[in-house]
């Protein structure tokens, strides 16, 4: 979730962090399934690029109103209006969150791990197989989480300092 709070911070109107988030967890169901069972291999057909665009299609039909949802509660919850965010999430913004969370989740899984072939059935080849350490690829998410997070702050803080001038 750490690039995604970079991915928010640049495209800010134009990326959903739930959508993202809830394309993140449909990525990991196989692999659960798979480690509950014991299975000699975690990461299947959904950590391919075939798996990524077709639970990126179903993350988009499901995950738009389910995650619409889910904002109307956030929102009814908690009712400070400092804390309220849009409850809307349009089609075209669905489609690239969706797609940002499978994508990435392939291409940043294929470098820390070994069981995964994500050009399959093409190849079962994975070139970026420790092109950098897992220890690094986590500071790097690390990183890119935080500066998000603090550039979000930033926004958010002047949002609220504007909202406060205008009363």
């Amino acid at each position: 979730m750490g690039p995604a709070a970079t991915f928010k911070l640049l495209g800010i109107n134009f990326f959903s962090f739930t959508l993202f988030g809830y394309s993140q967890i449909l990525m990991d169901l196989e692999p659960l399934v798979r480690l509950l069972r014991g299975d000699d291999i975690i990461h299947g057909h959904s950590h391919t690029y075939i798996g990524a665009i077709v639970i990126g299609a179903f993350a988009i039909g499901t995950g738009k109103p389910l995650c619409e949802y889910c904002l109307v509660i956030w929102n009814r919850m908690f009712k400070l209006r400092f804390l309220y965010v849009p409850t809307s999430i349009s089609w075209t913004v669905a489609v690239f969150s969706a797609y940002i969370g499978t994508i990435s989740h392939v291409l940043l899984d294929s470098i820390i791990h070994f069981d995964m072939k994500p050009w399959n059935p093409f190849s079962d080849t994975n070139g970026l197989l420790h092109v950098i350490s897992a220890g690094q690829l986590h500071s790097w998410c690390l990183v890119l989480g935080g500066l998000g997070a603090i550039g979000l702050l930033v926004i958010w803080i002047a949002r609220l300092h504007k909202a406060n001038v205008s009363k």
